[in-house]
């Protein structure tokens, strides 16, 4: 099986965790046949180079995607299908996390891969363990290829190490996610001074079946995406700035769903860097990064809202989750002393005006996305 380890990433610099993972794969002999690198900004040659003469690399800028065009066009794409996949309008240098994921797709795709593994920038192949509270190597190559070879035919897992809700004590935490659309996650962010945010390899790593998938930590056989929606995400302006949605593998988690892919959860986690410094505790009353980090967060849960509720034909309450939110920023601004956190108020509306763009991009990325599976003879 012709396996590539996958990622996408703004900066290649010499903290990527890829010959972490590299090492970690021969460590258990199940070493990834290439490496899909797909990067937006710069990248450092000497860490590229000791990349490659560890593994067979195919390295990609967004920026130049002049030879992925050649290649598709070989391939019969029109250049309708072409232009919606591969030239993205970003005034701003933000890239959609679904245009970066796409992109590797259609690379392992044409380079005849059998299956992609997923990993972020800012994850590496460990796990906190609730014994030990420390970091503990993982066999997390062959945690995803076993069950591949077994039949699944996605497999994912969760993130342990620190949650993106940071530690944090106020009245309006449960009216503030209810406005994020984040309120199955209410009862666990008000006791987080308890358990400090963490999330904790489980005793178990018994492998289920499932139907969220997270792309930090995701296989996807090849063959299997004729019966799943490409990534889908997008950008939205908020007064003159422009914000990244979240949730391109949410969108993805609704393909497996309608059609009835086999997707299972290895109960394999991995650890994930959520704030660059663990294990440093994330506070959100007193730490203007963390404050930044939970600031994006909300503004790309807020930007895809609505067209998720579309997607999904959500019966959502709109007046309630507005009001809800105007209650939570208050709380959340009176707590942080962060003016910064009234933008989810105008974010809130500019997502709504923006779905109508959304839902064309959508259609459009999904219809030329058929016609590219045709042309690699997978639809």
């Amino acid at each position: 099986m012709k396996i590539s380890l996958c990622m996408i990433t703004k900066n290649i610099e010499k903290n990527n965790p890829l010959i972490k993972f590299i090492d970690n794969a021969e460590k258990y002999g199940c070493r990834p046949s290439d490496i899909i690198l797909v990067y937006s900004e710069s990248f450092d040659a000497n860490y590229v180079s000791a990349i490659s003469a560890r593994c067979p690399l195919l390295l990609t800028n967004i920026r130049d995607t002049q030879a992925l065009k050649d290649m598709l066009k070989r391939r019969k794409i029109s250049s309708n299908a072409i232009n919606t996949l591969l030239d993205y309008e970003q005034p701003h240098k933000l890239w959609p996390y679904s245009y970066s994921r796409n992109i590797v797709l259609m690379l392992a795709a044409m380079n005849m891969s059998d299956a992609i593994i997923f990993i972020d920038s800012d994850v590496e192949p460990s796990v906190l363990s609730s014994k030990s509270n420390q970091l503990e190597e993982i066999d997390f190559i062959s945690s995803h290829i076993n069950l591949l070879k077994q039949g699944a035919q996605v497999t994912s897992s969760e993130y342990s190490g620190y949650n993106i809700l940071p530690i944090a004590e106020f009245d309006g935490q449960e009216e503030l996610l209810i406005g994020l659309q984040k309120e199955n996650m209410s009862d666990w962010w008000v006791n987080s001074t308890k358990h400090k945010s963490l999330i904790y390899q489980p005793e178990s790593k018994k492998a289920e079946e499932c139907q969220k998938v997270l792309g930090g930590n995701l296989a996807i056989k090849i063959d299997a995406l004729k019966y799943l929606s490409p990534f889908f995400s997008s950008c939205y302006y908020v007064g003159n700035n422009y914000y990244l949605t979240r949730g391109e593998d949410t969108i993805l988690t609704k393909s497996i769903i309608d059609n009835n892919v086999k997707c299972m959860d290895t109960n394999t986690y991995i650890f994930h860097d959520t704030y660059g410094n663990f294990p440093k505790e994330p506070n959100l009353k007193d730490d203007l990064s963390v404050q930044e980090r939970f600031f994006y967060a909300c503004m790309g849960w807020i930007g895809r809202n609505p067209f998720y509720n579309w997607l999904l034909k959500t019966n959502n309450n709109e007046d309630l989750r507005f009001n809800m939110l105007k209650k939570g920023t208050k709380a959340l601004i009176k707590y942080t002393k962060n003016e910064s956190f009234k933008l989810l108020l105008d974010a809130y509306r500019a997502a709504k005006e923006n779905l109508s763009i959304m839902i064309e991009k959508y259609n459009k990325t999904l219809e030329a996305w058929y016609e590219f599976l045709k042309g690699c003879e997978i639809a």
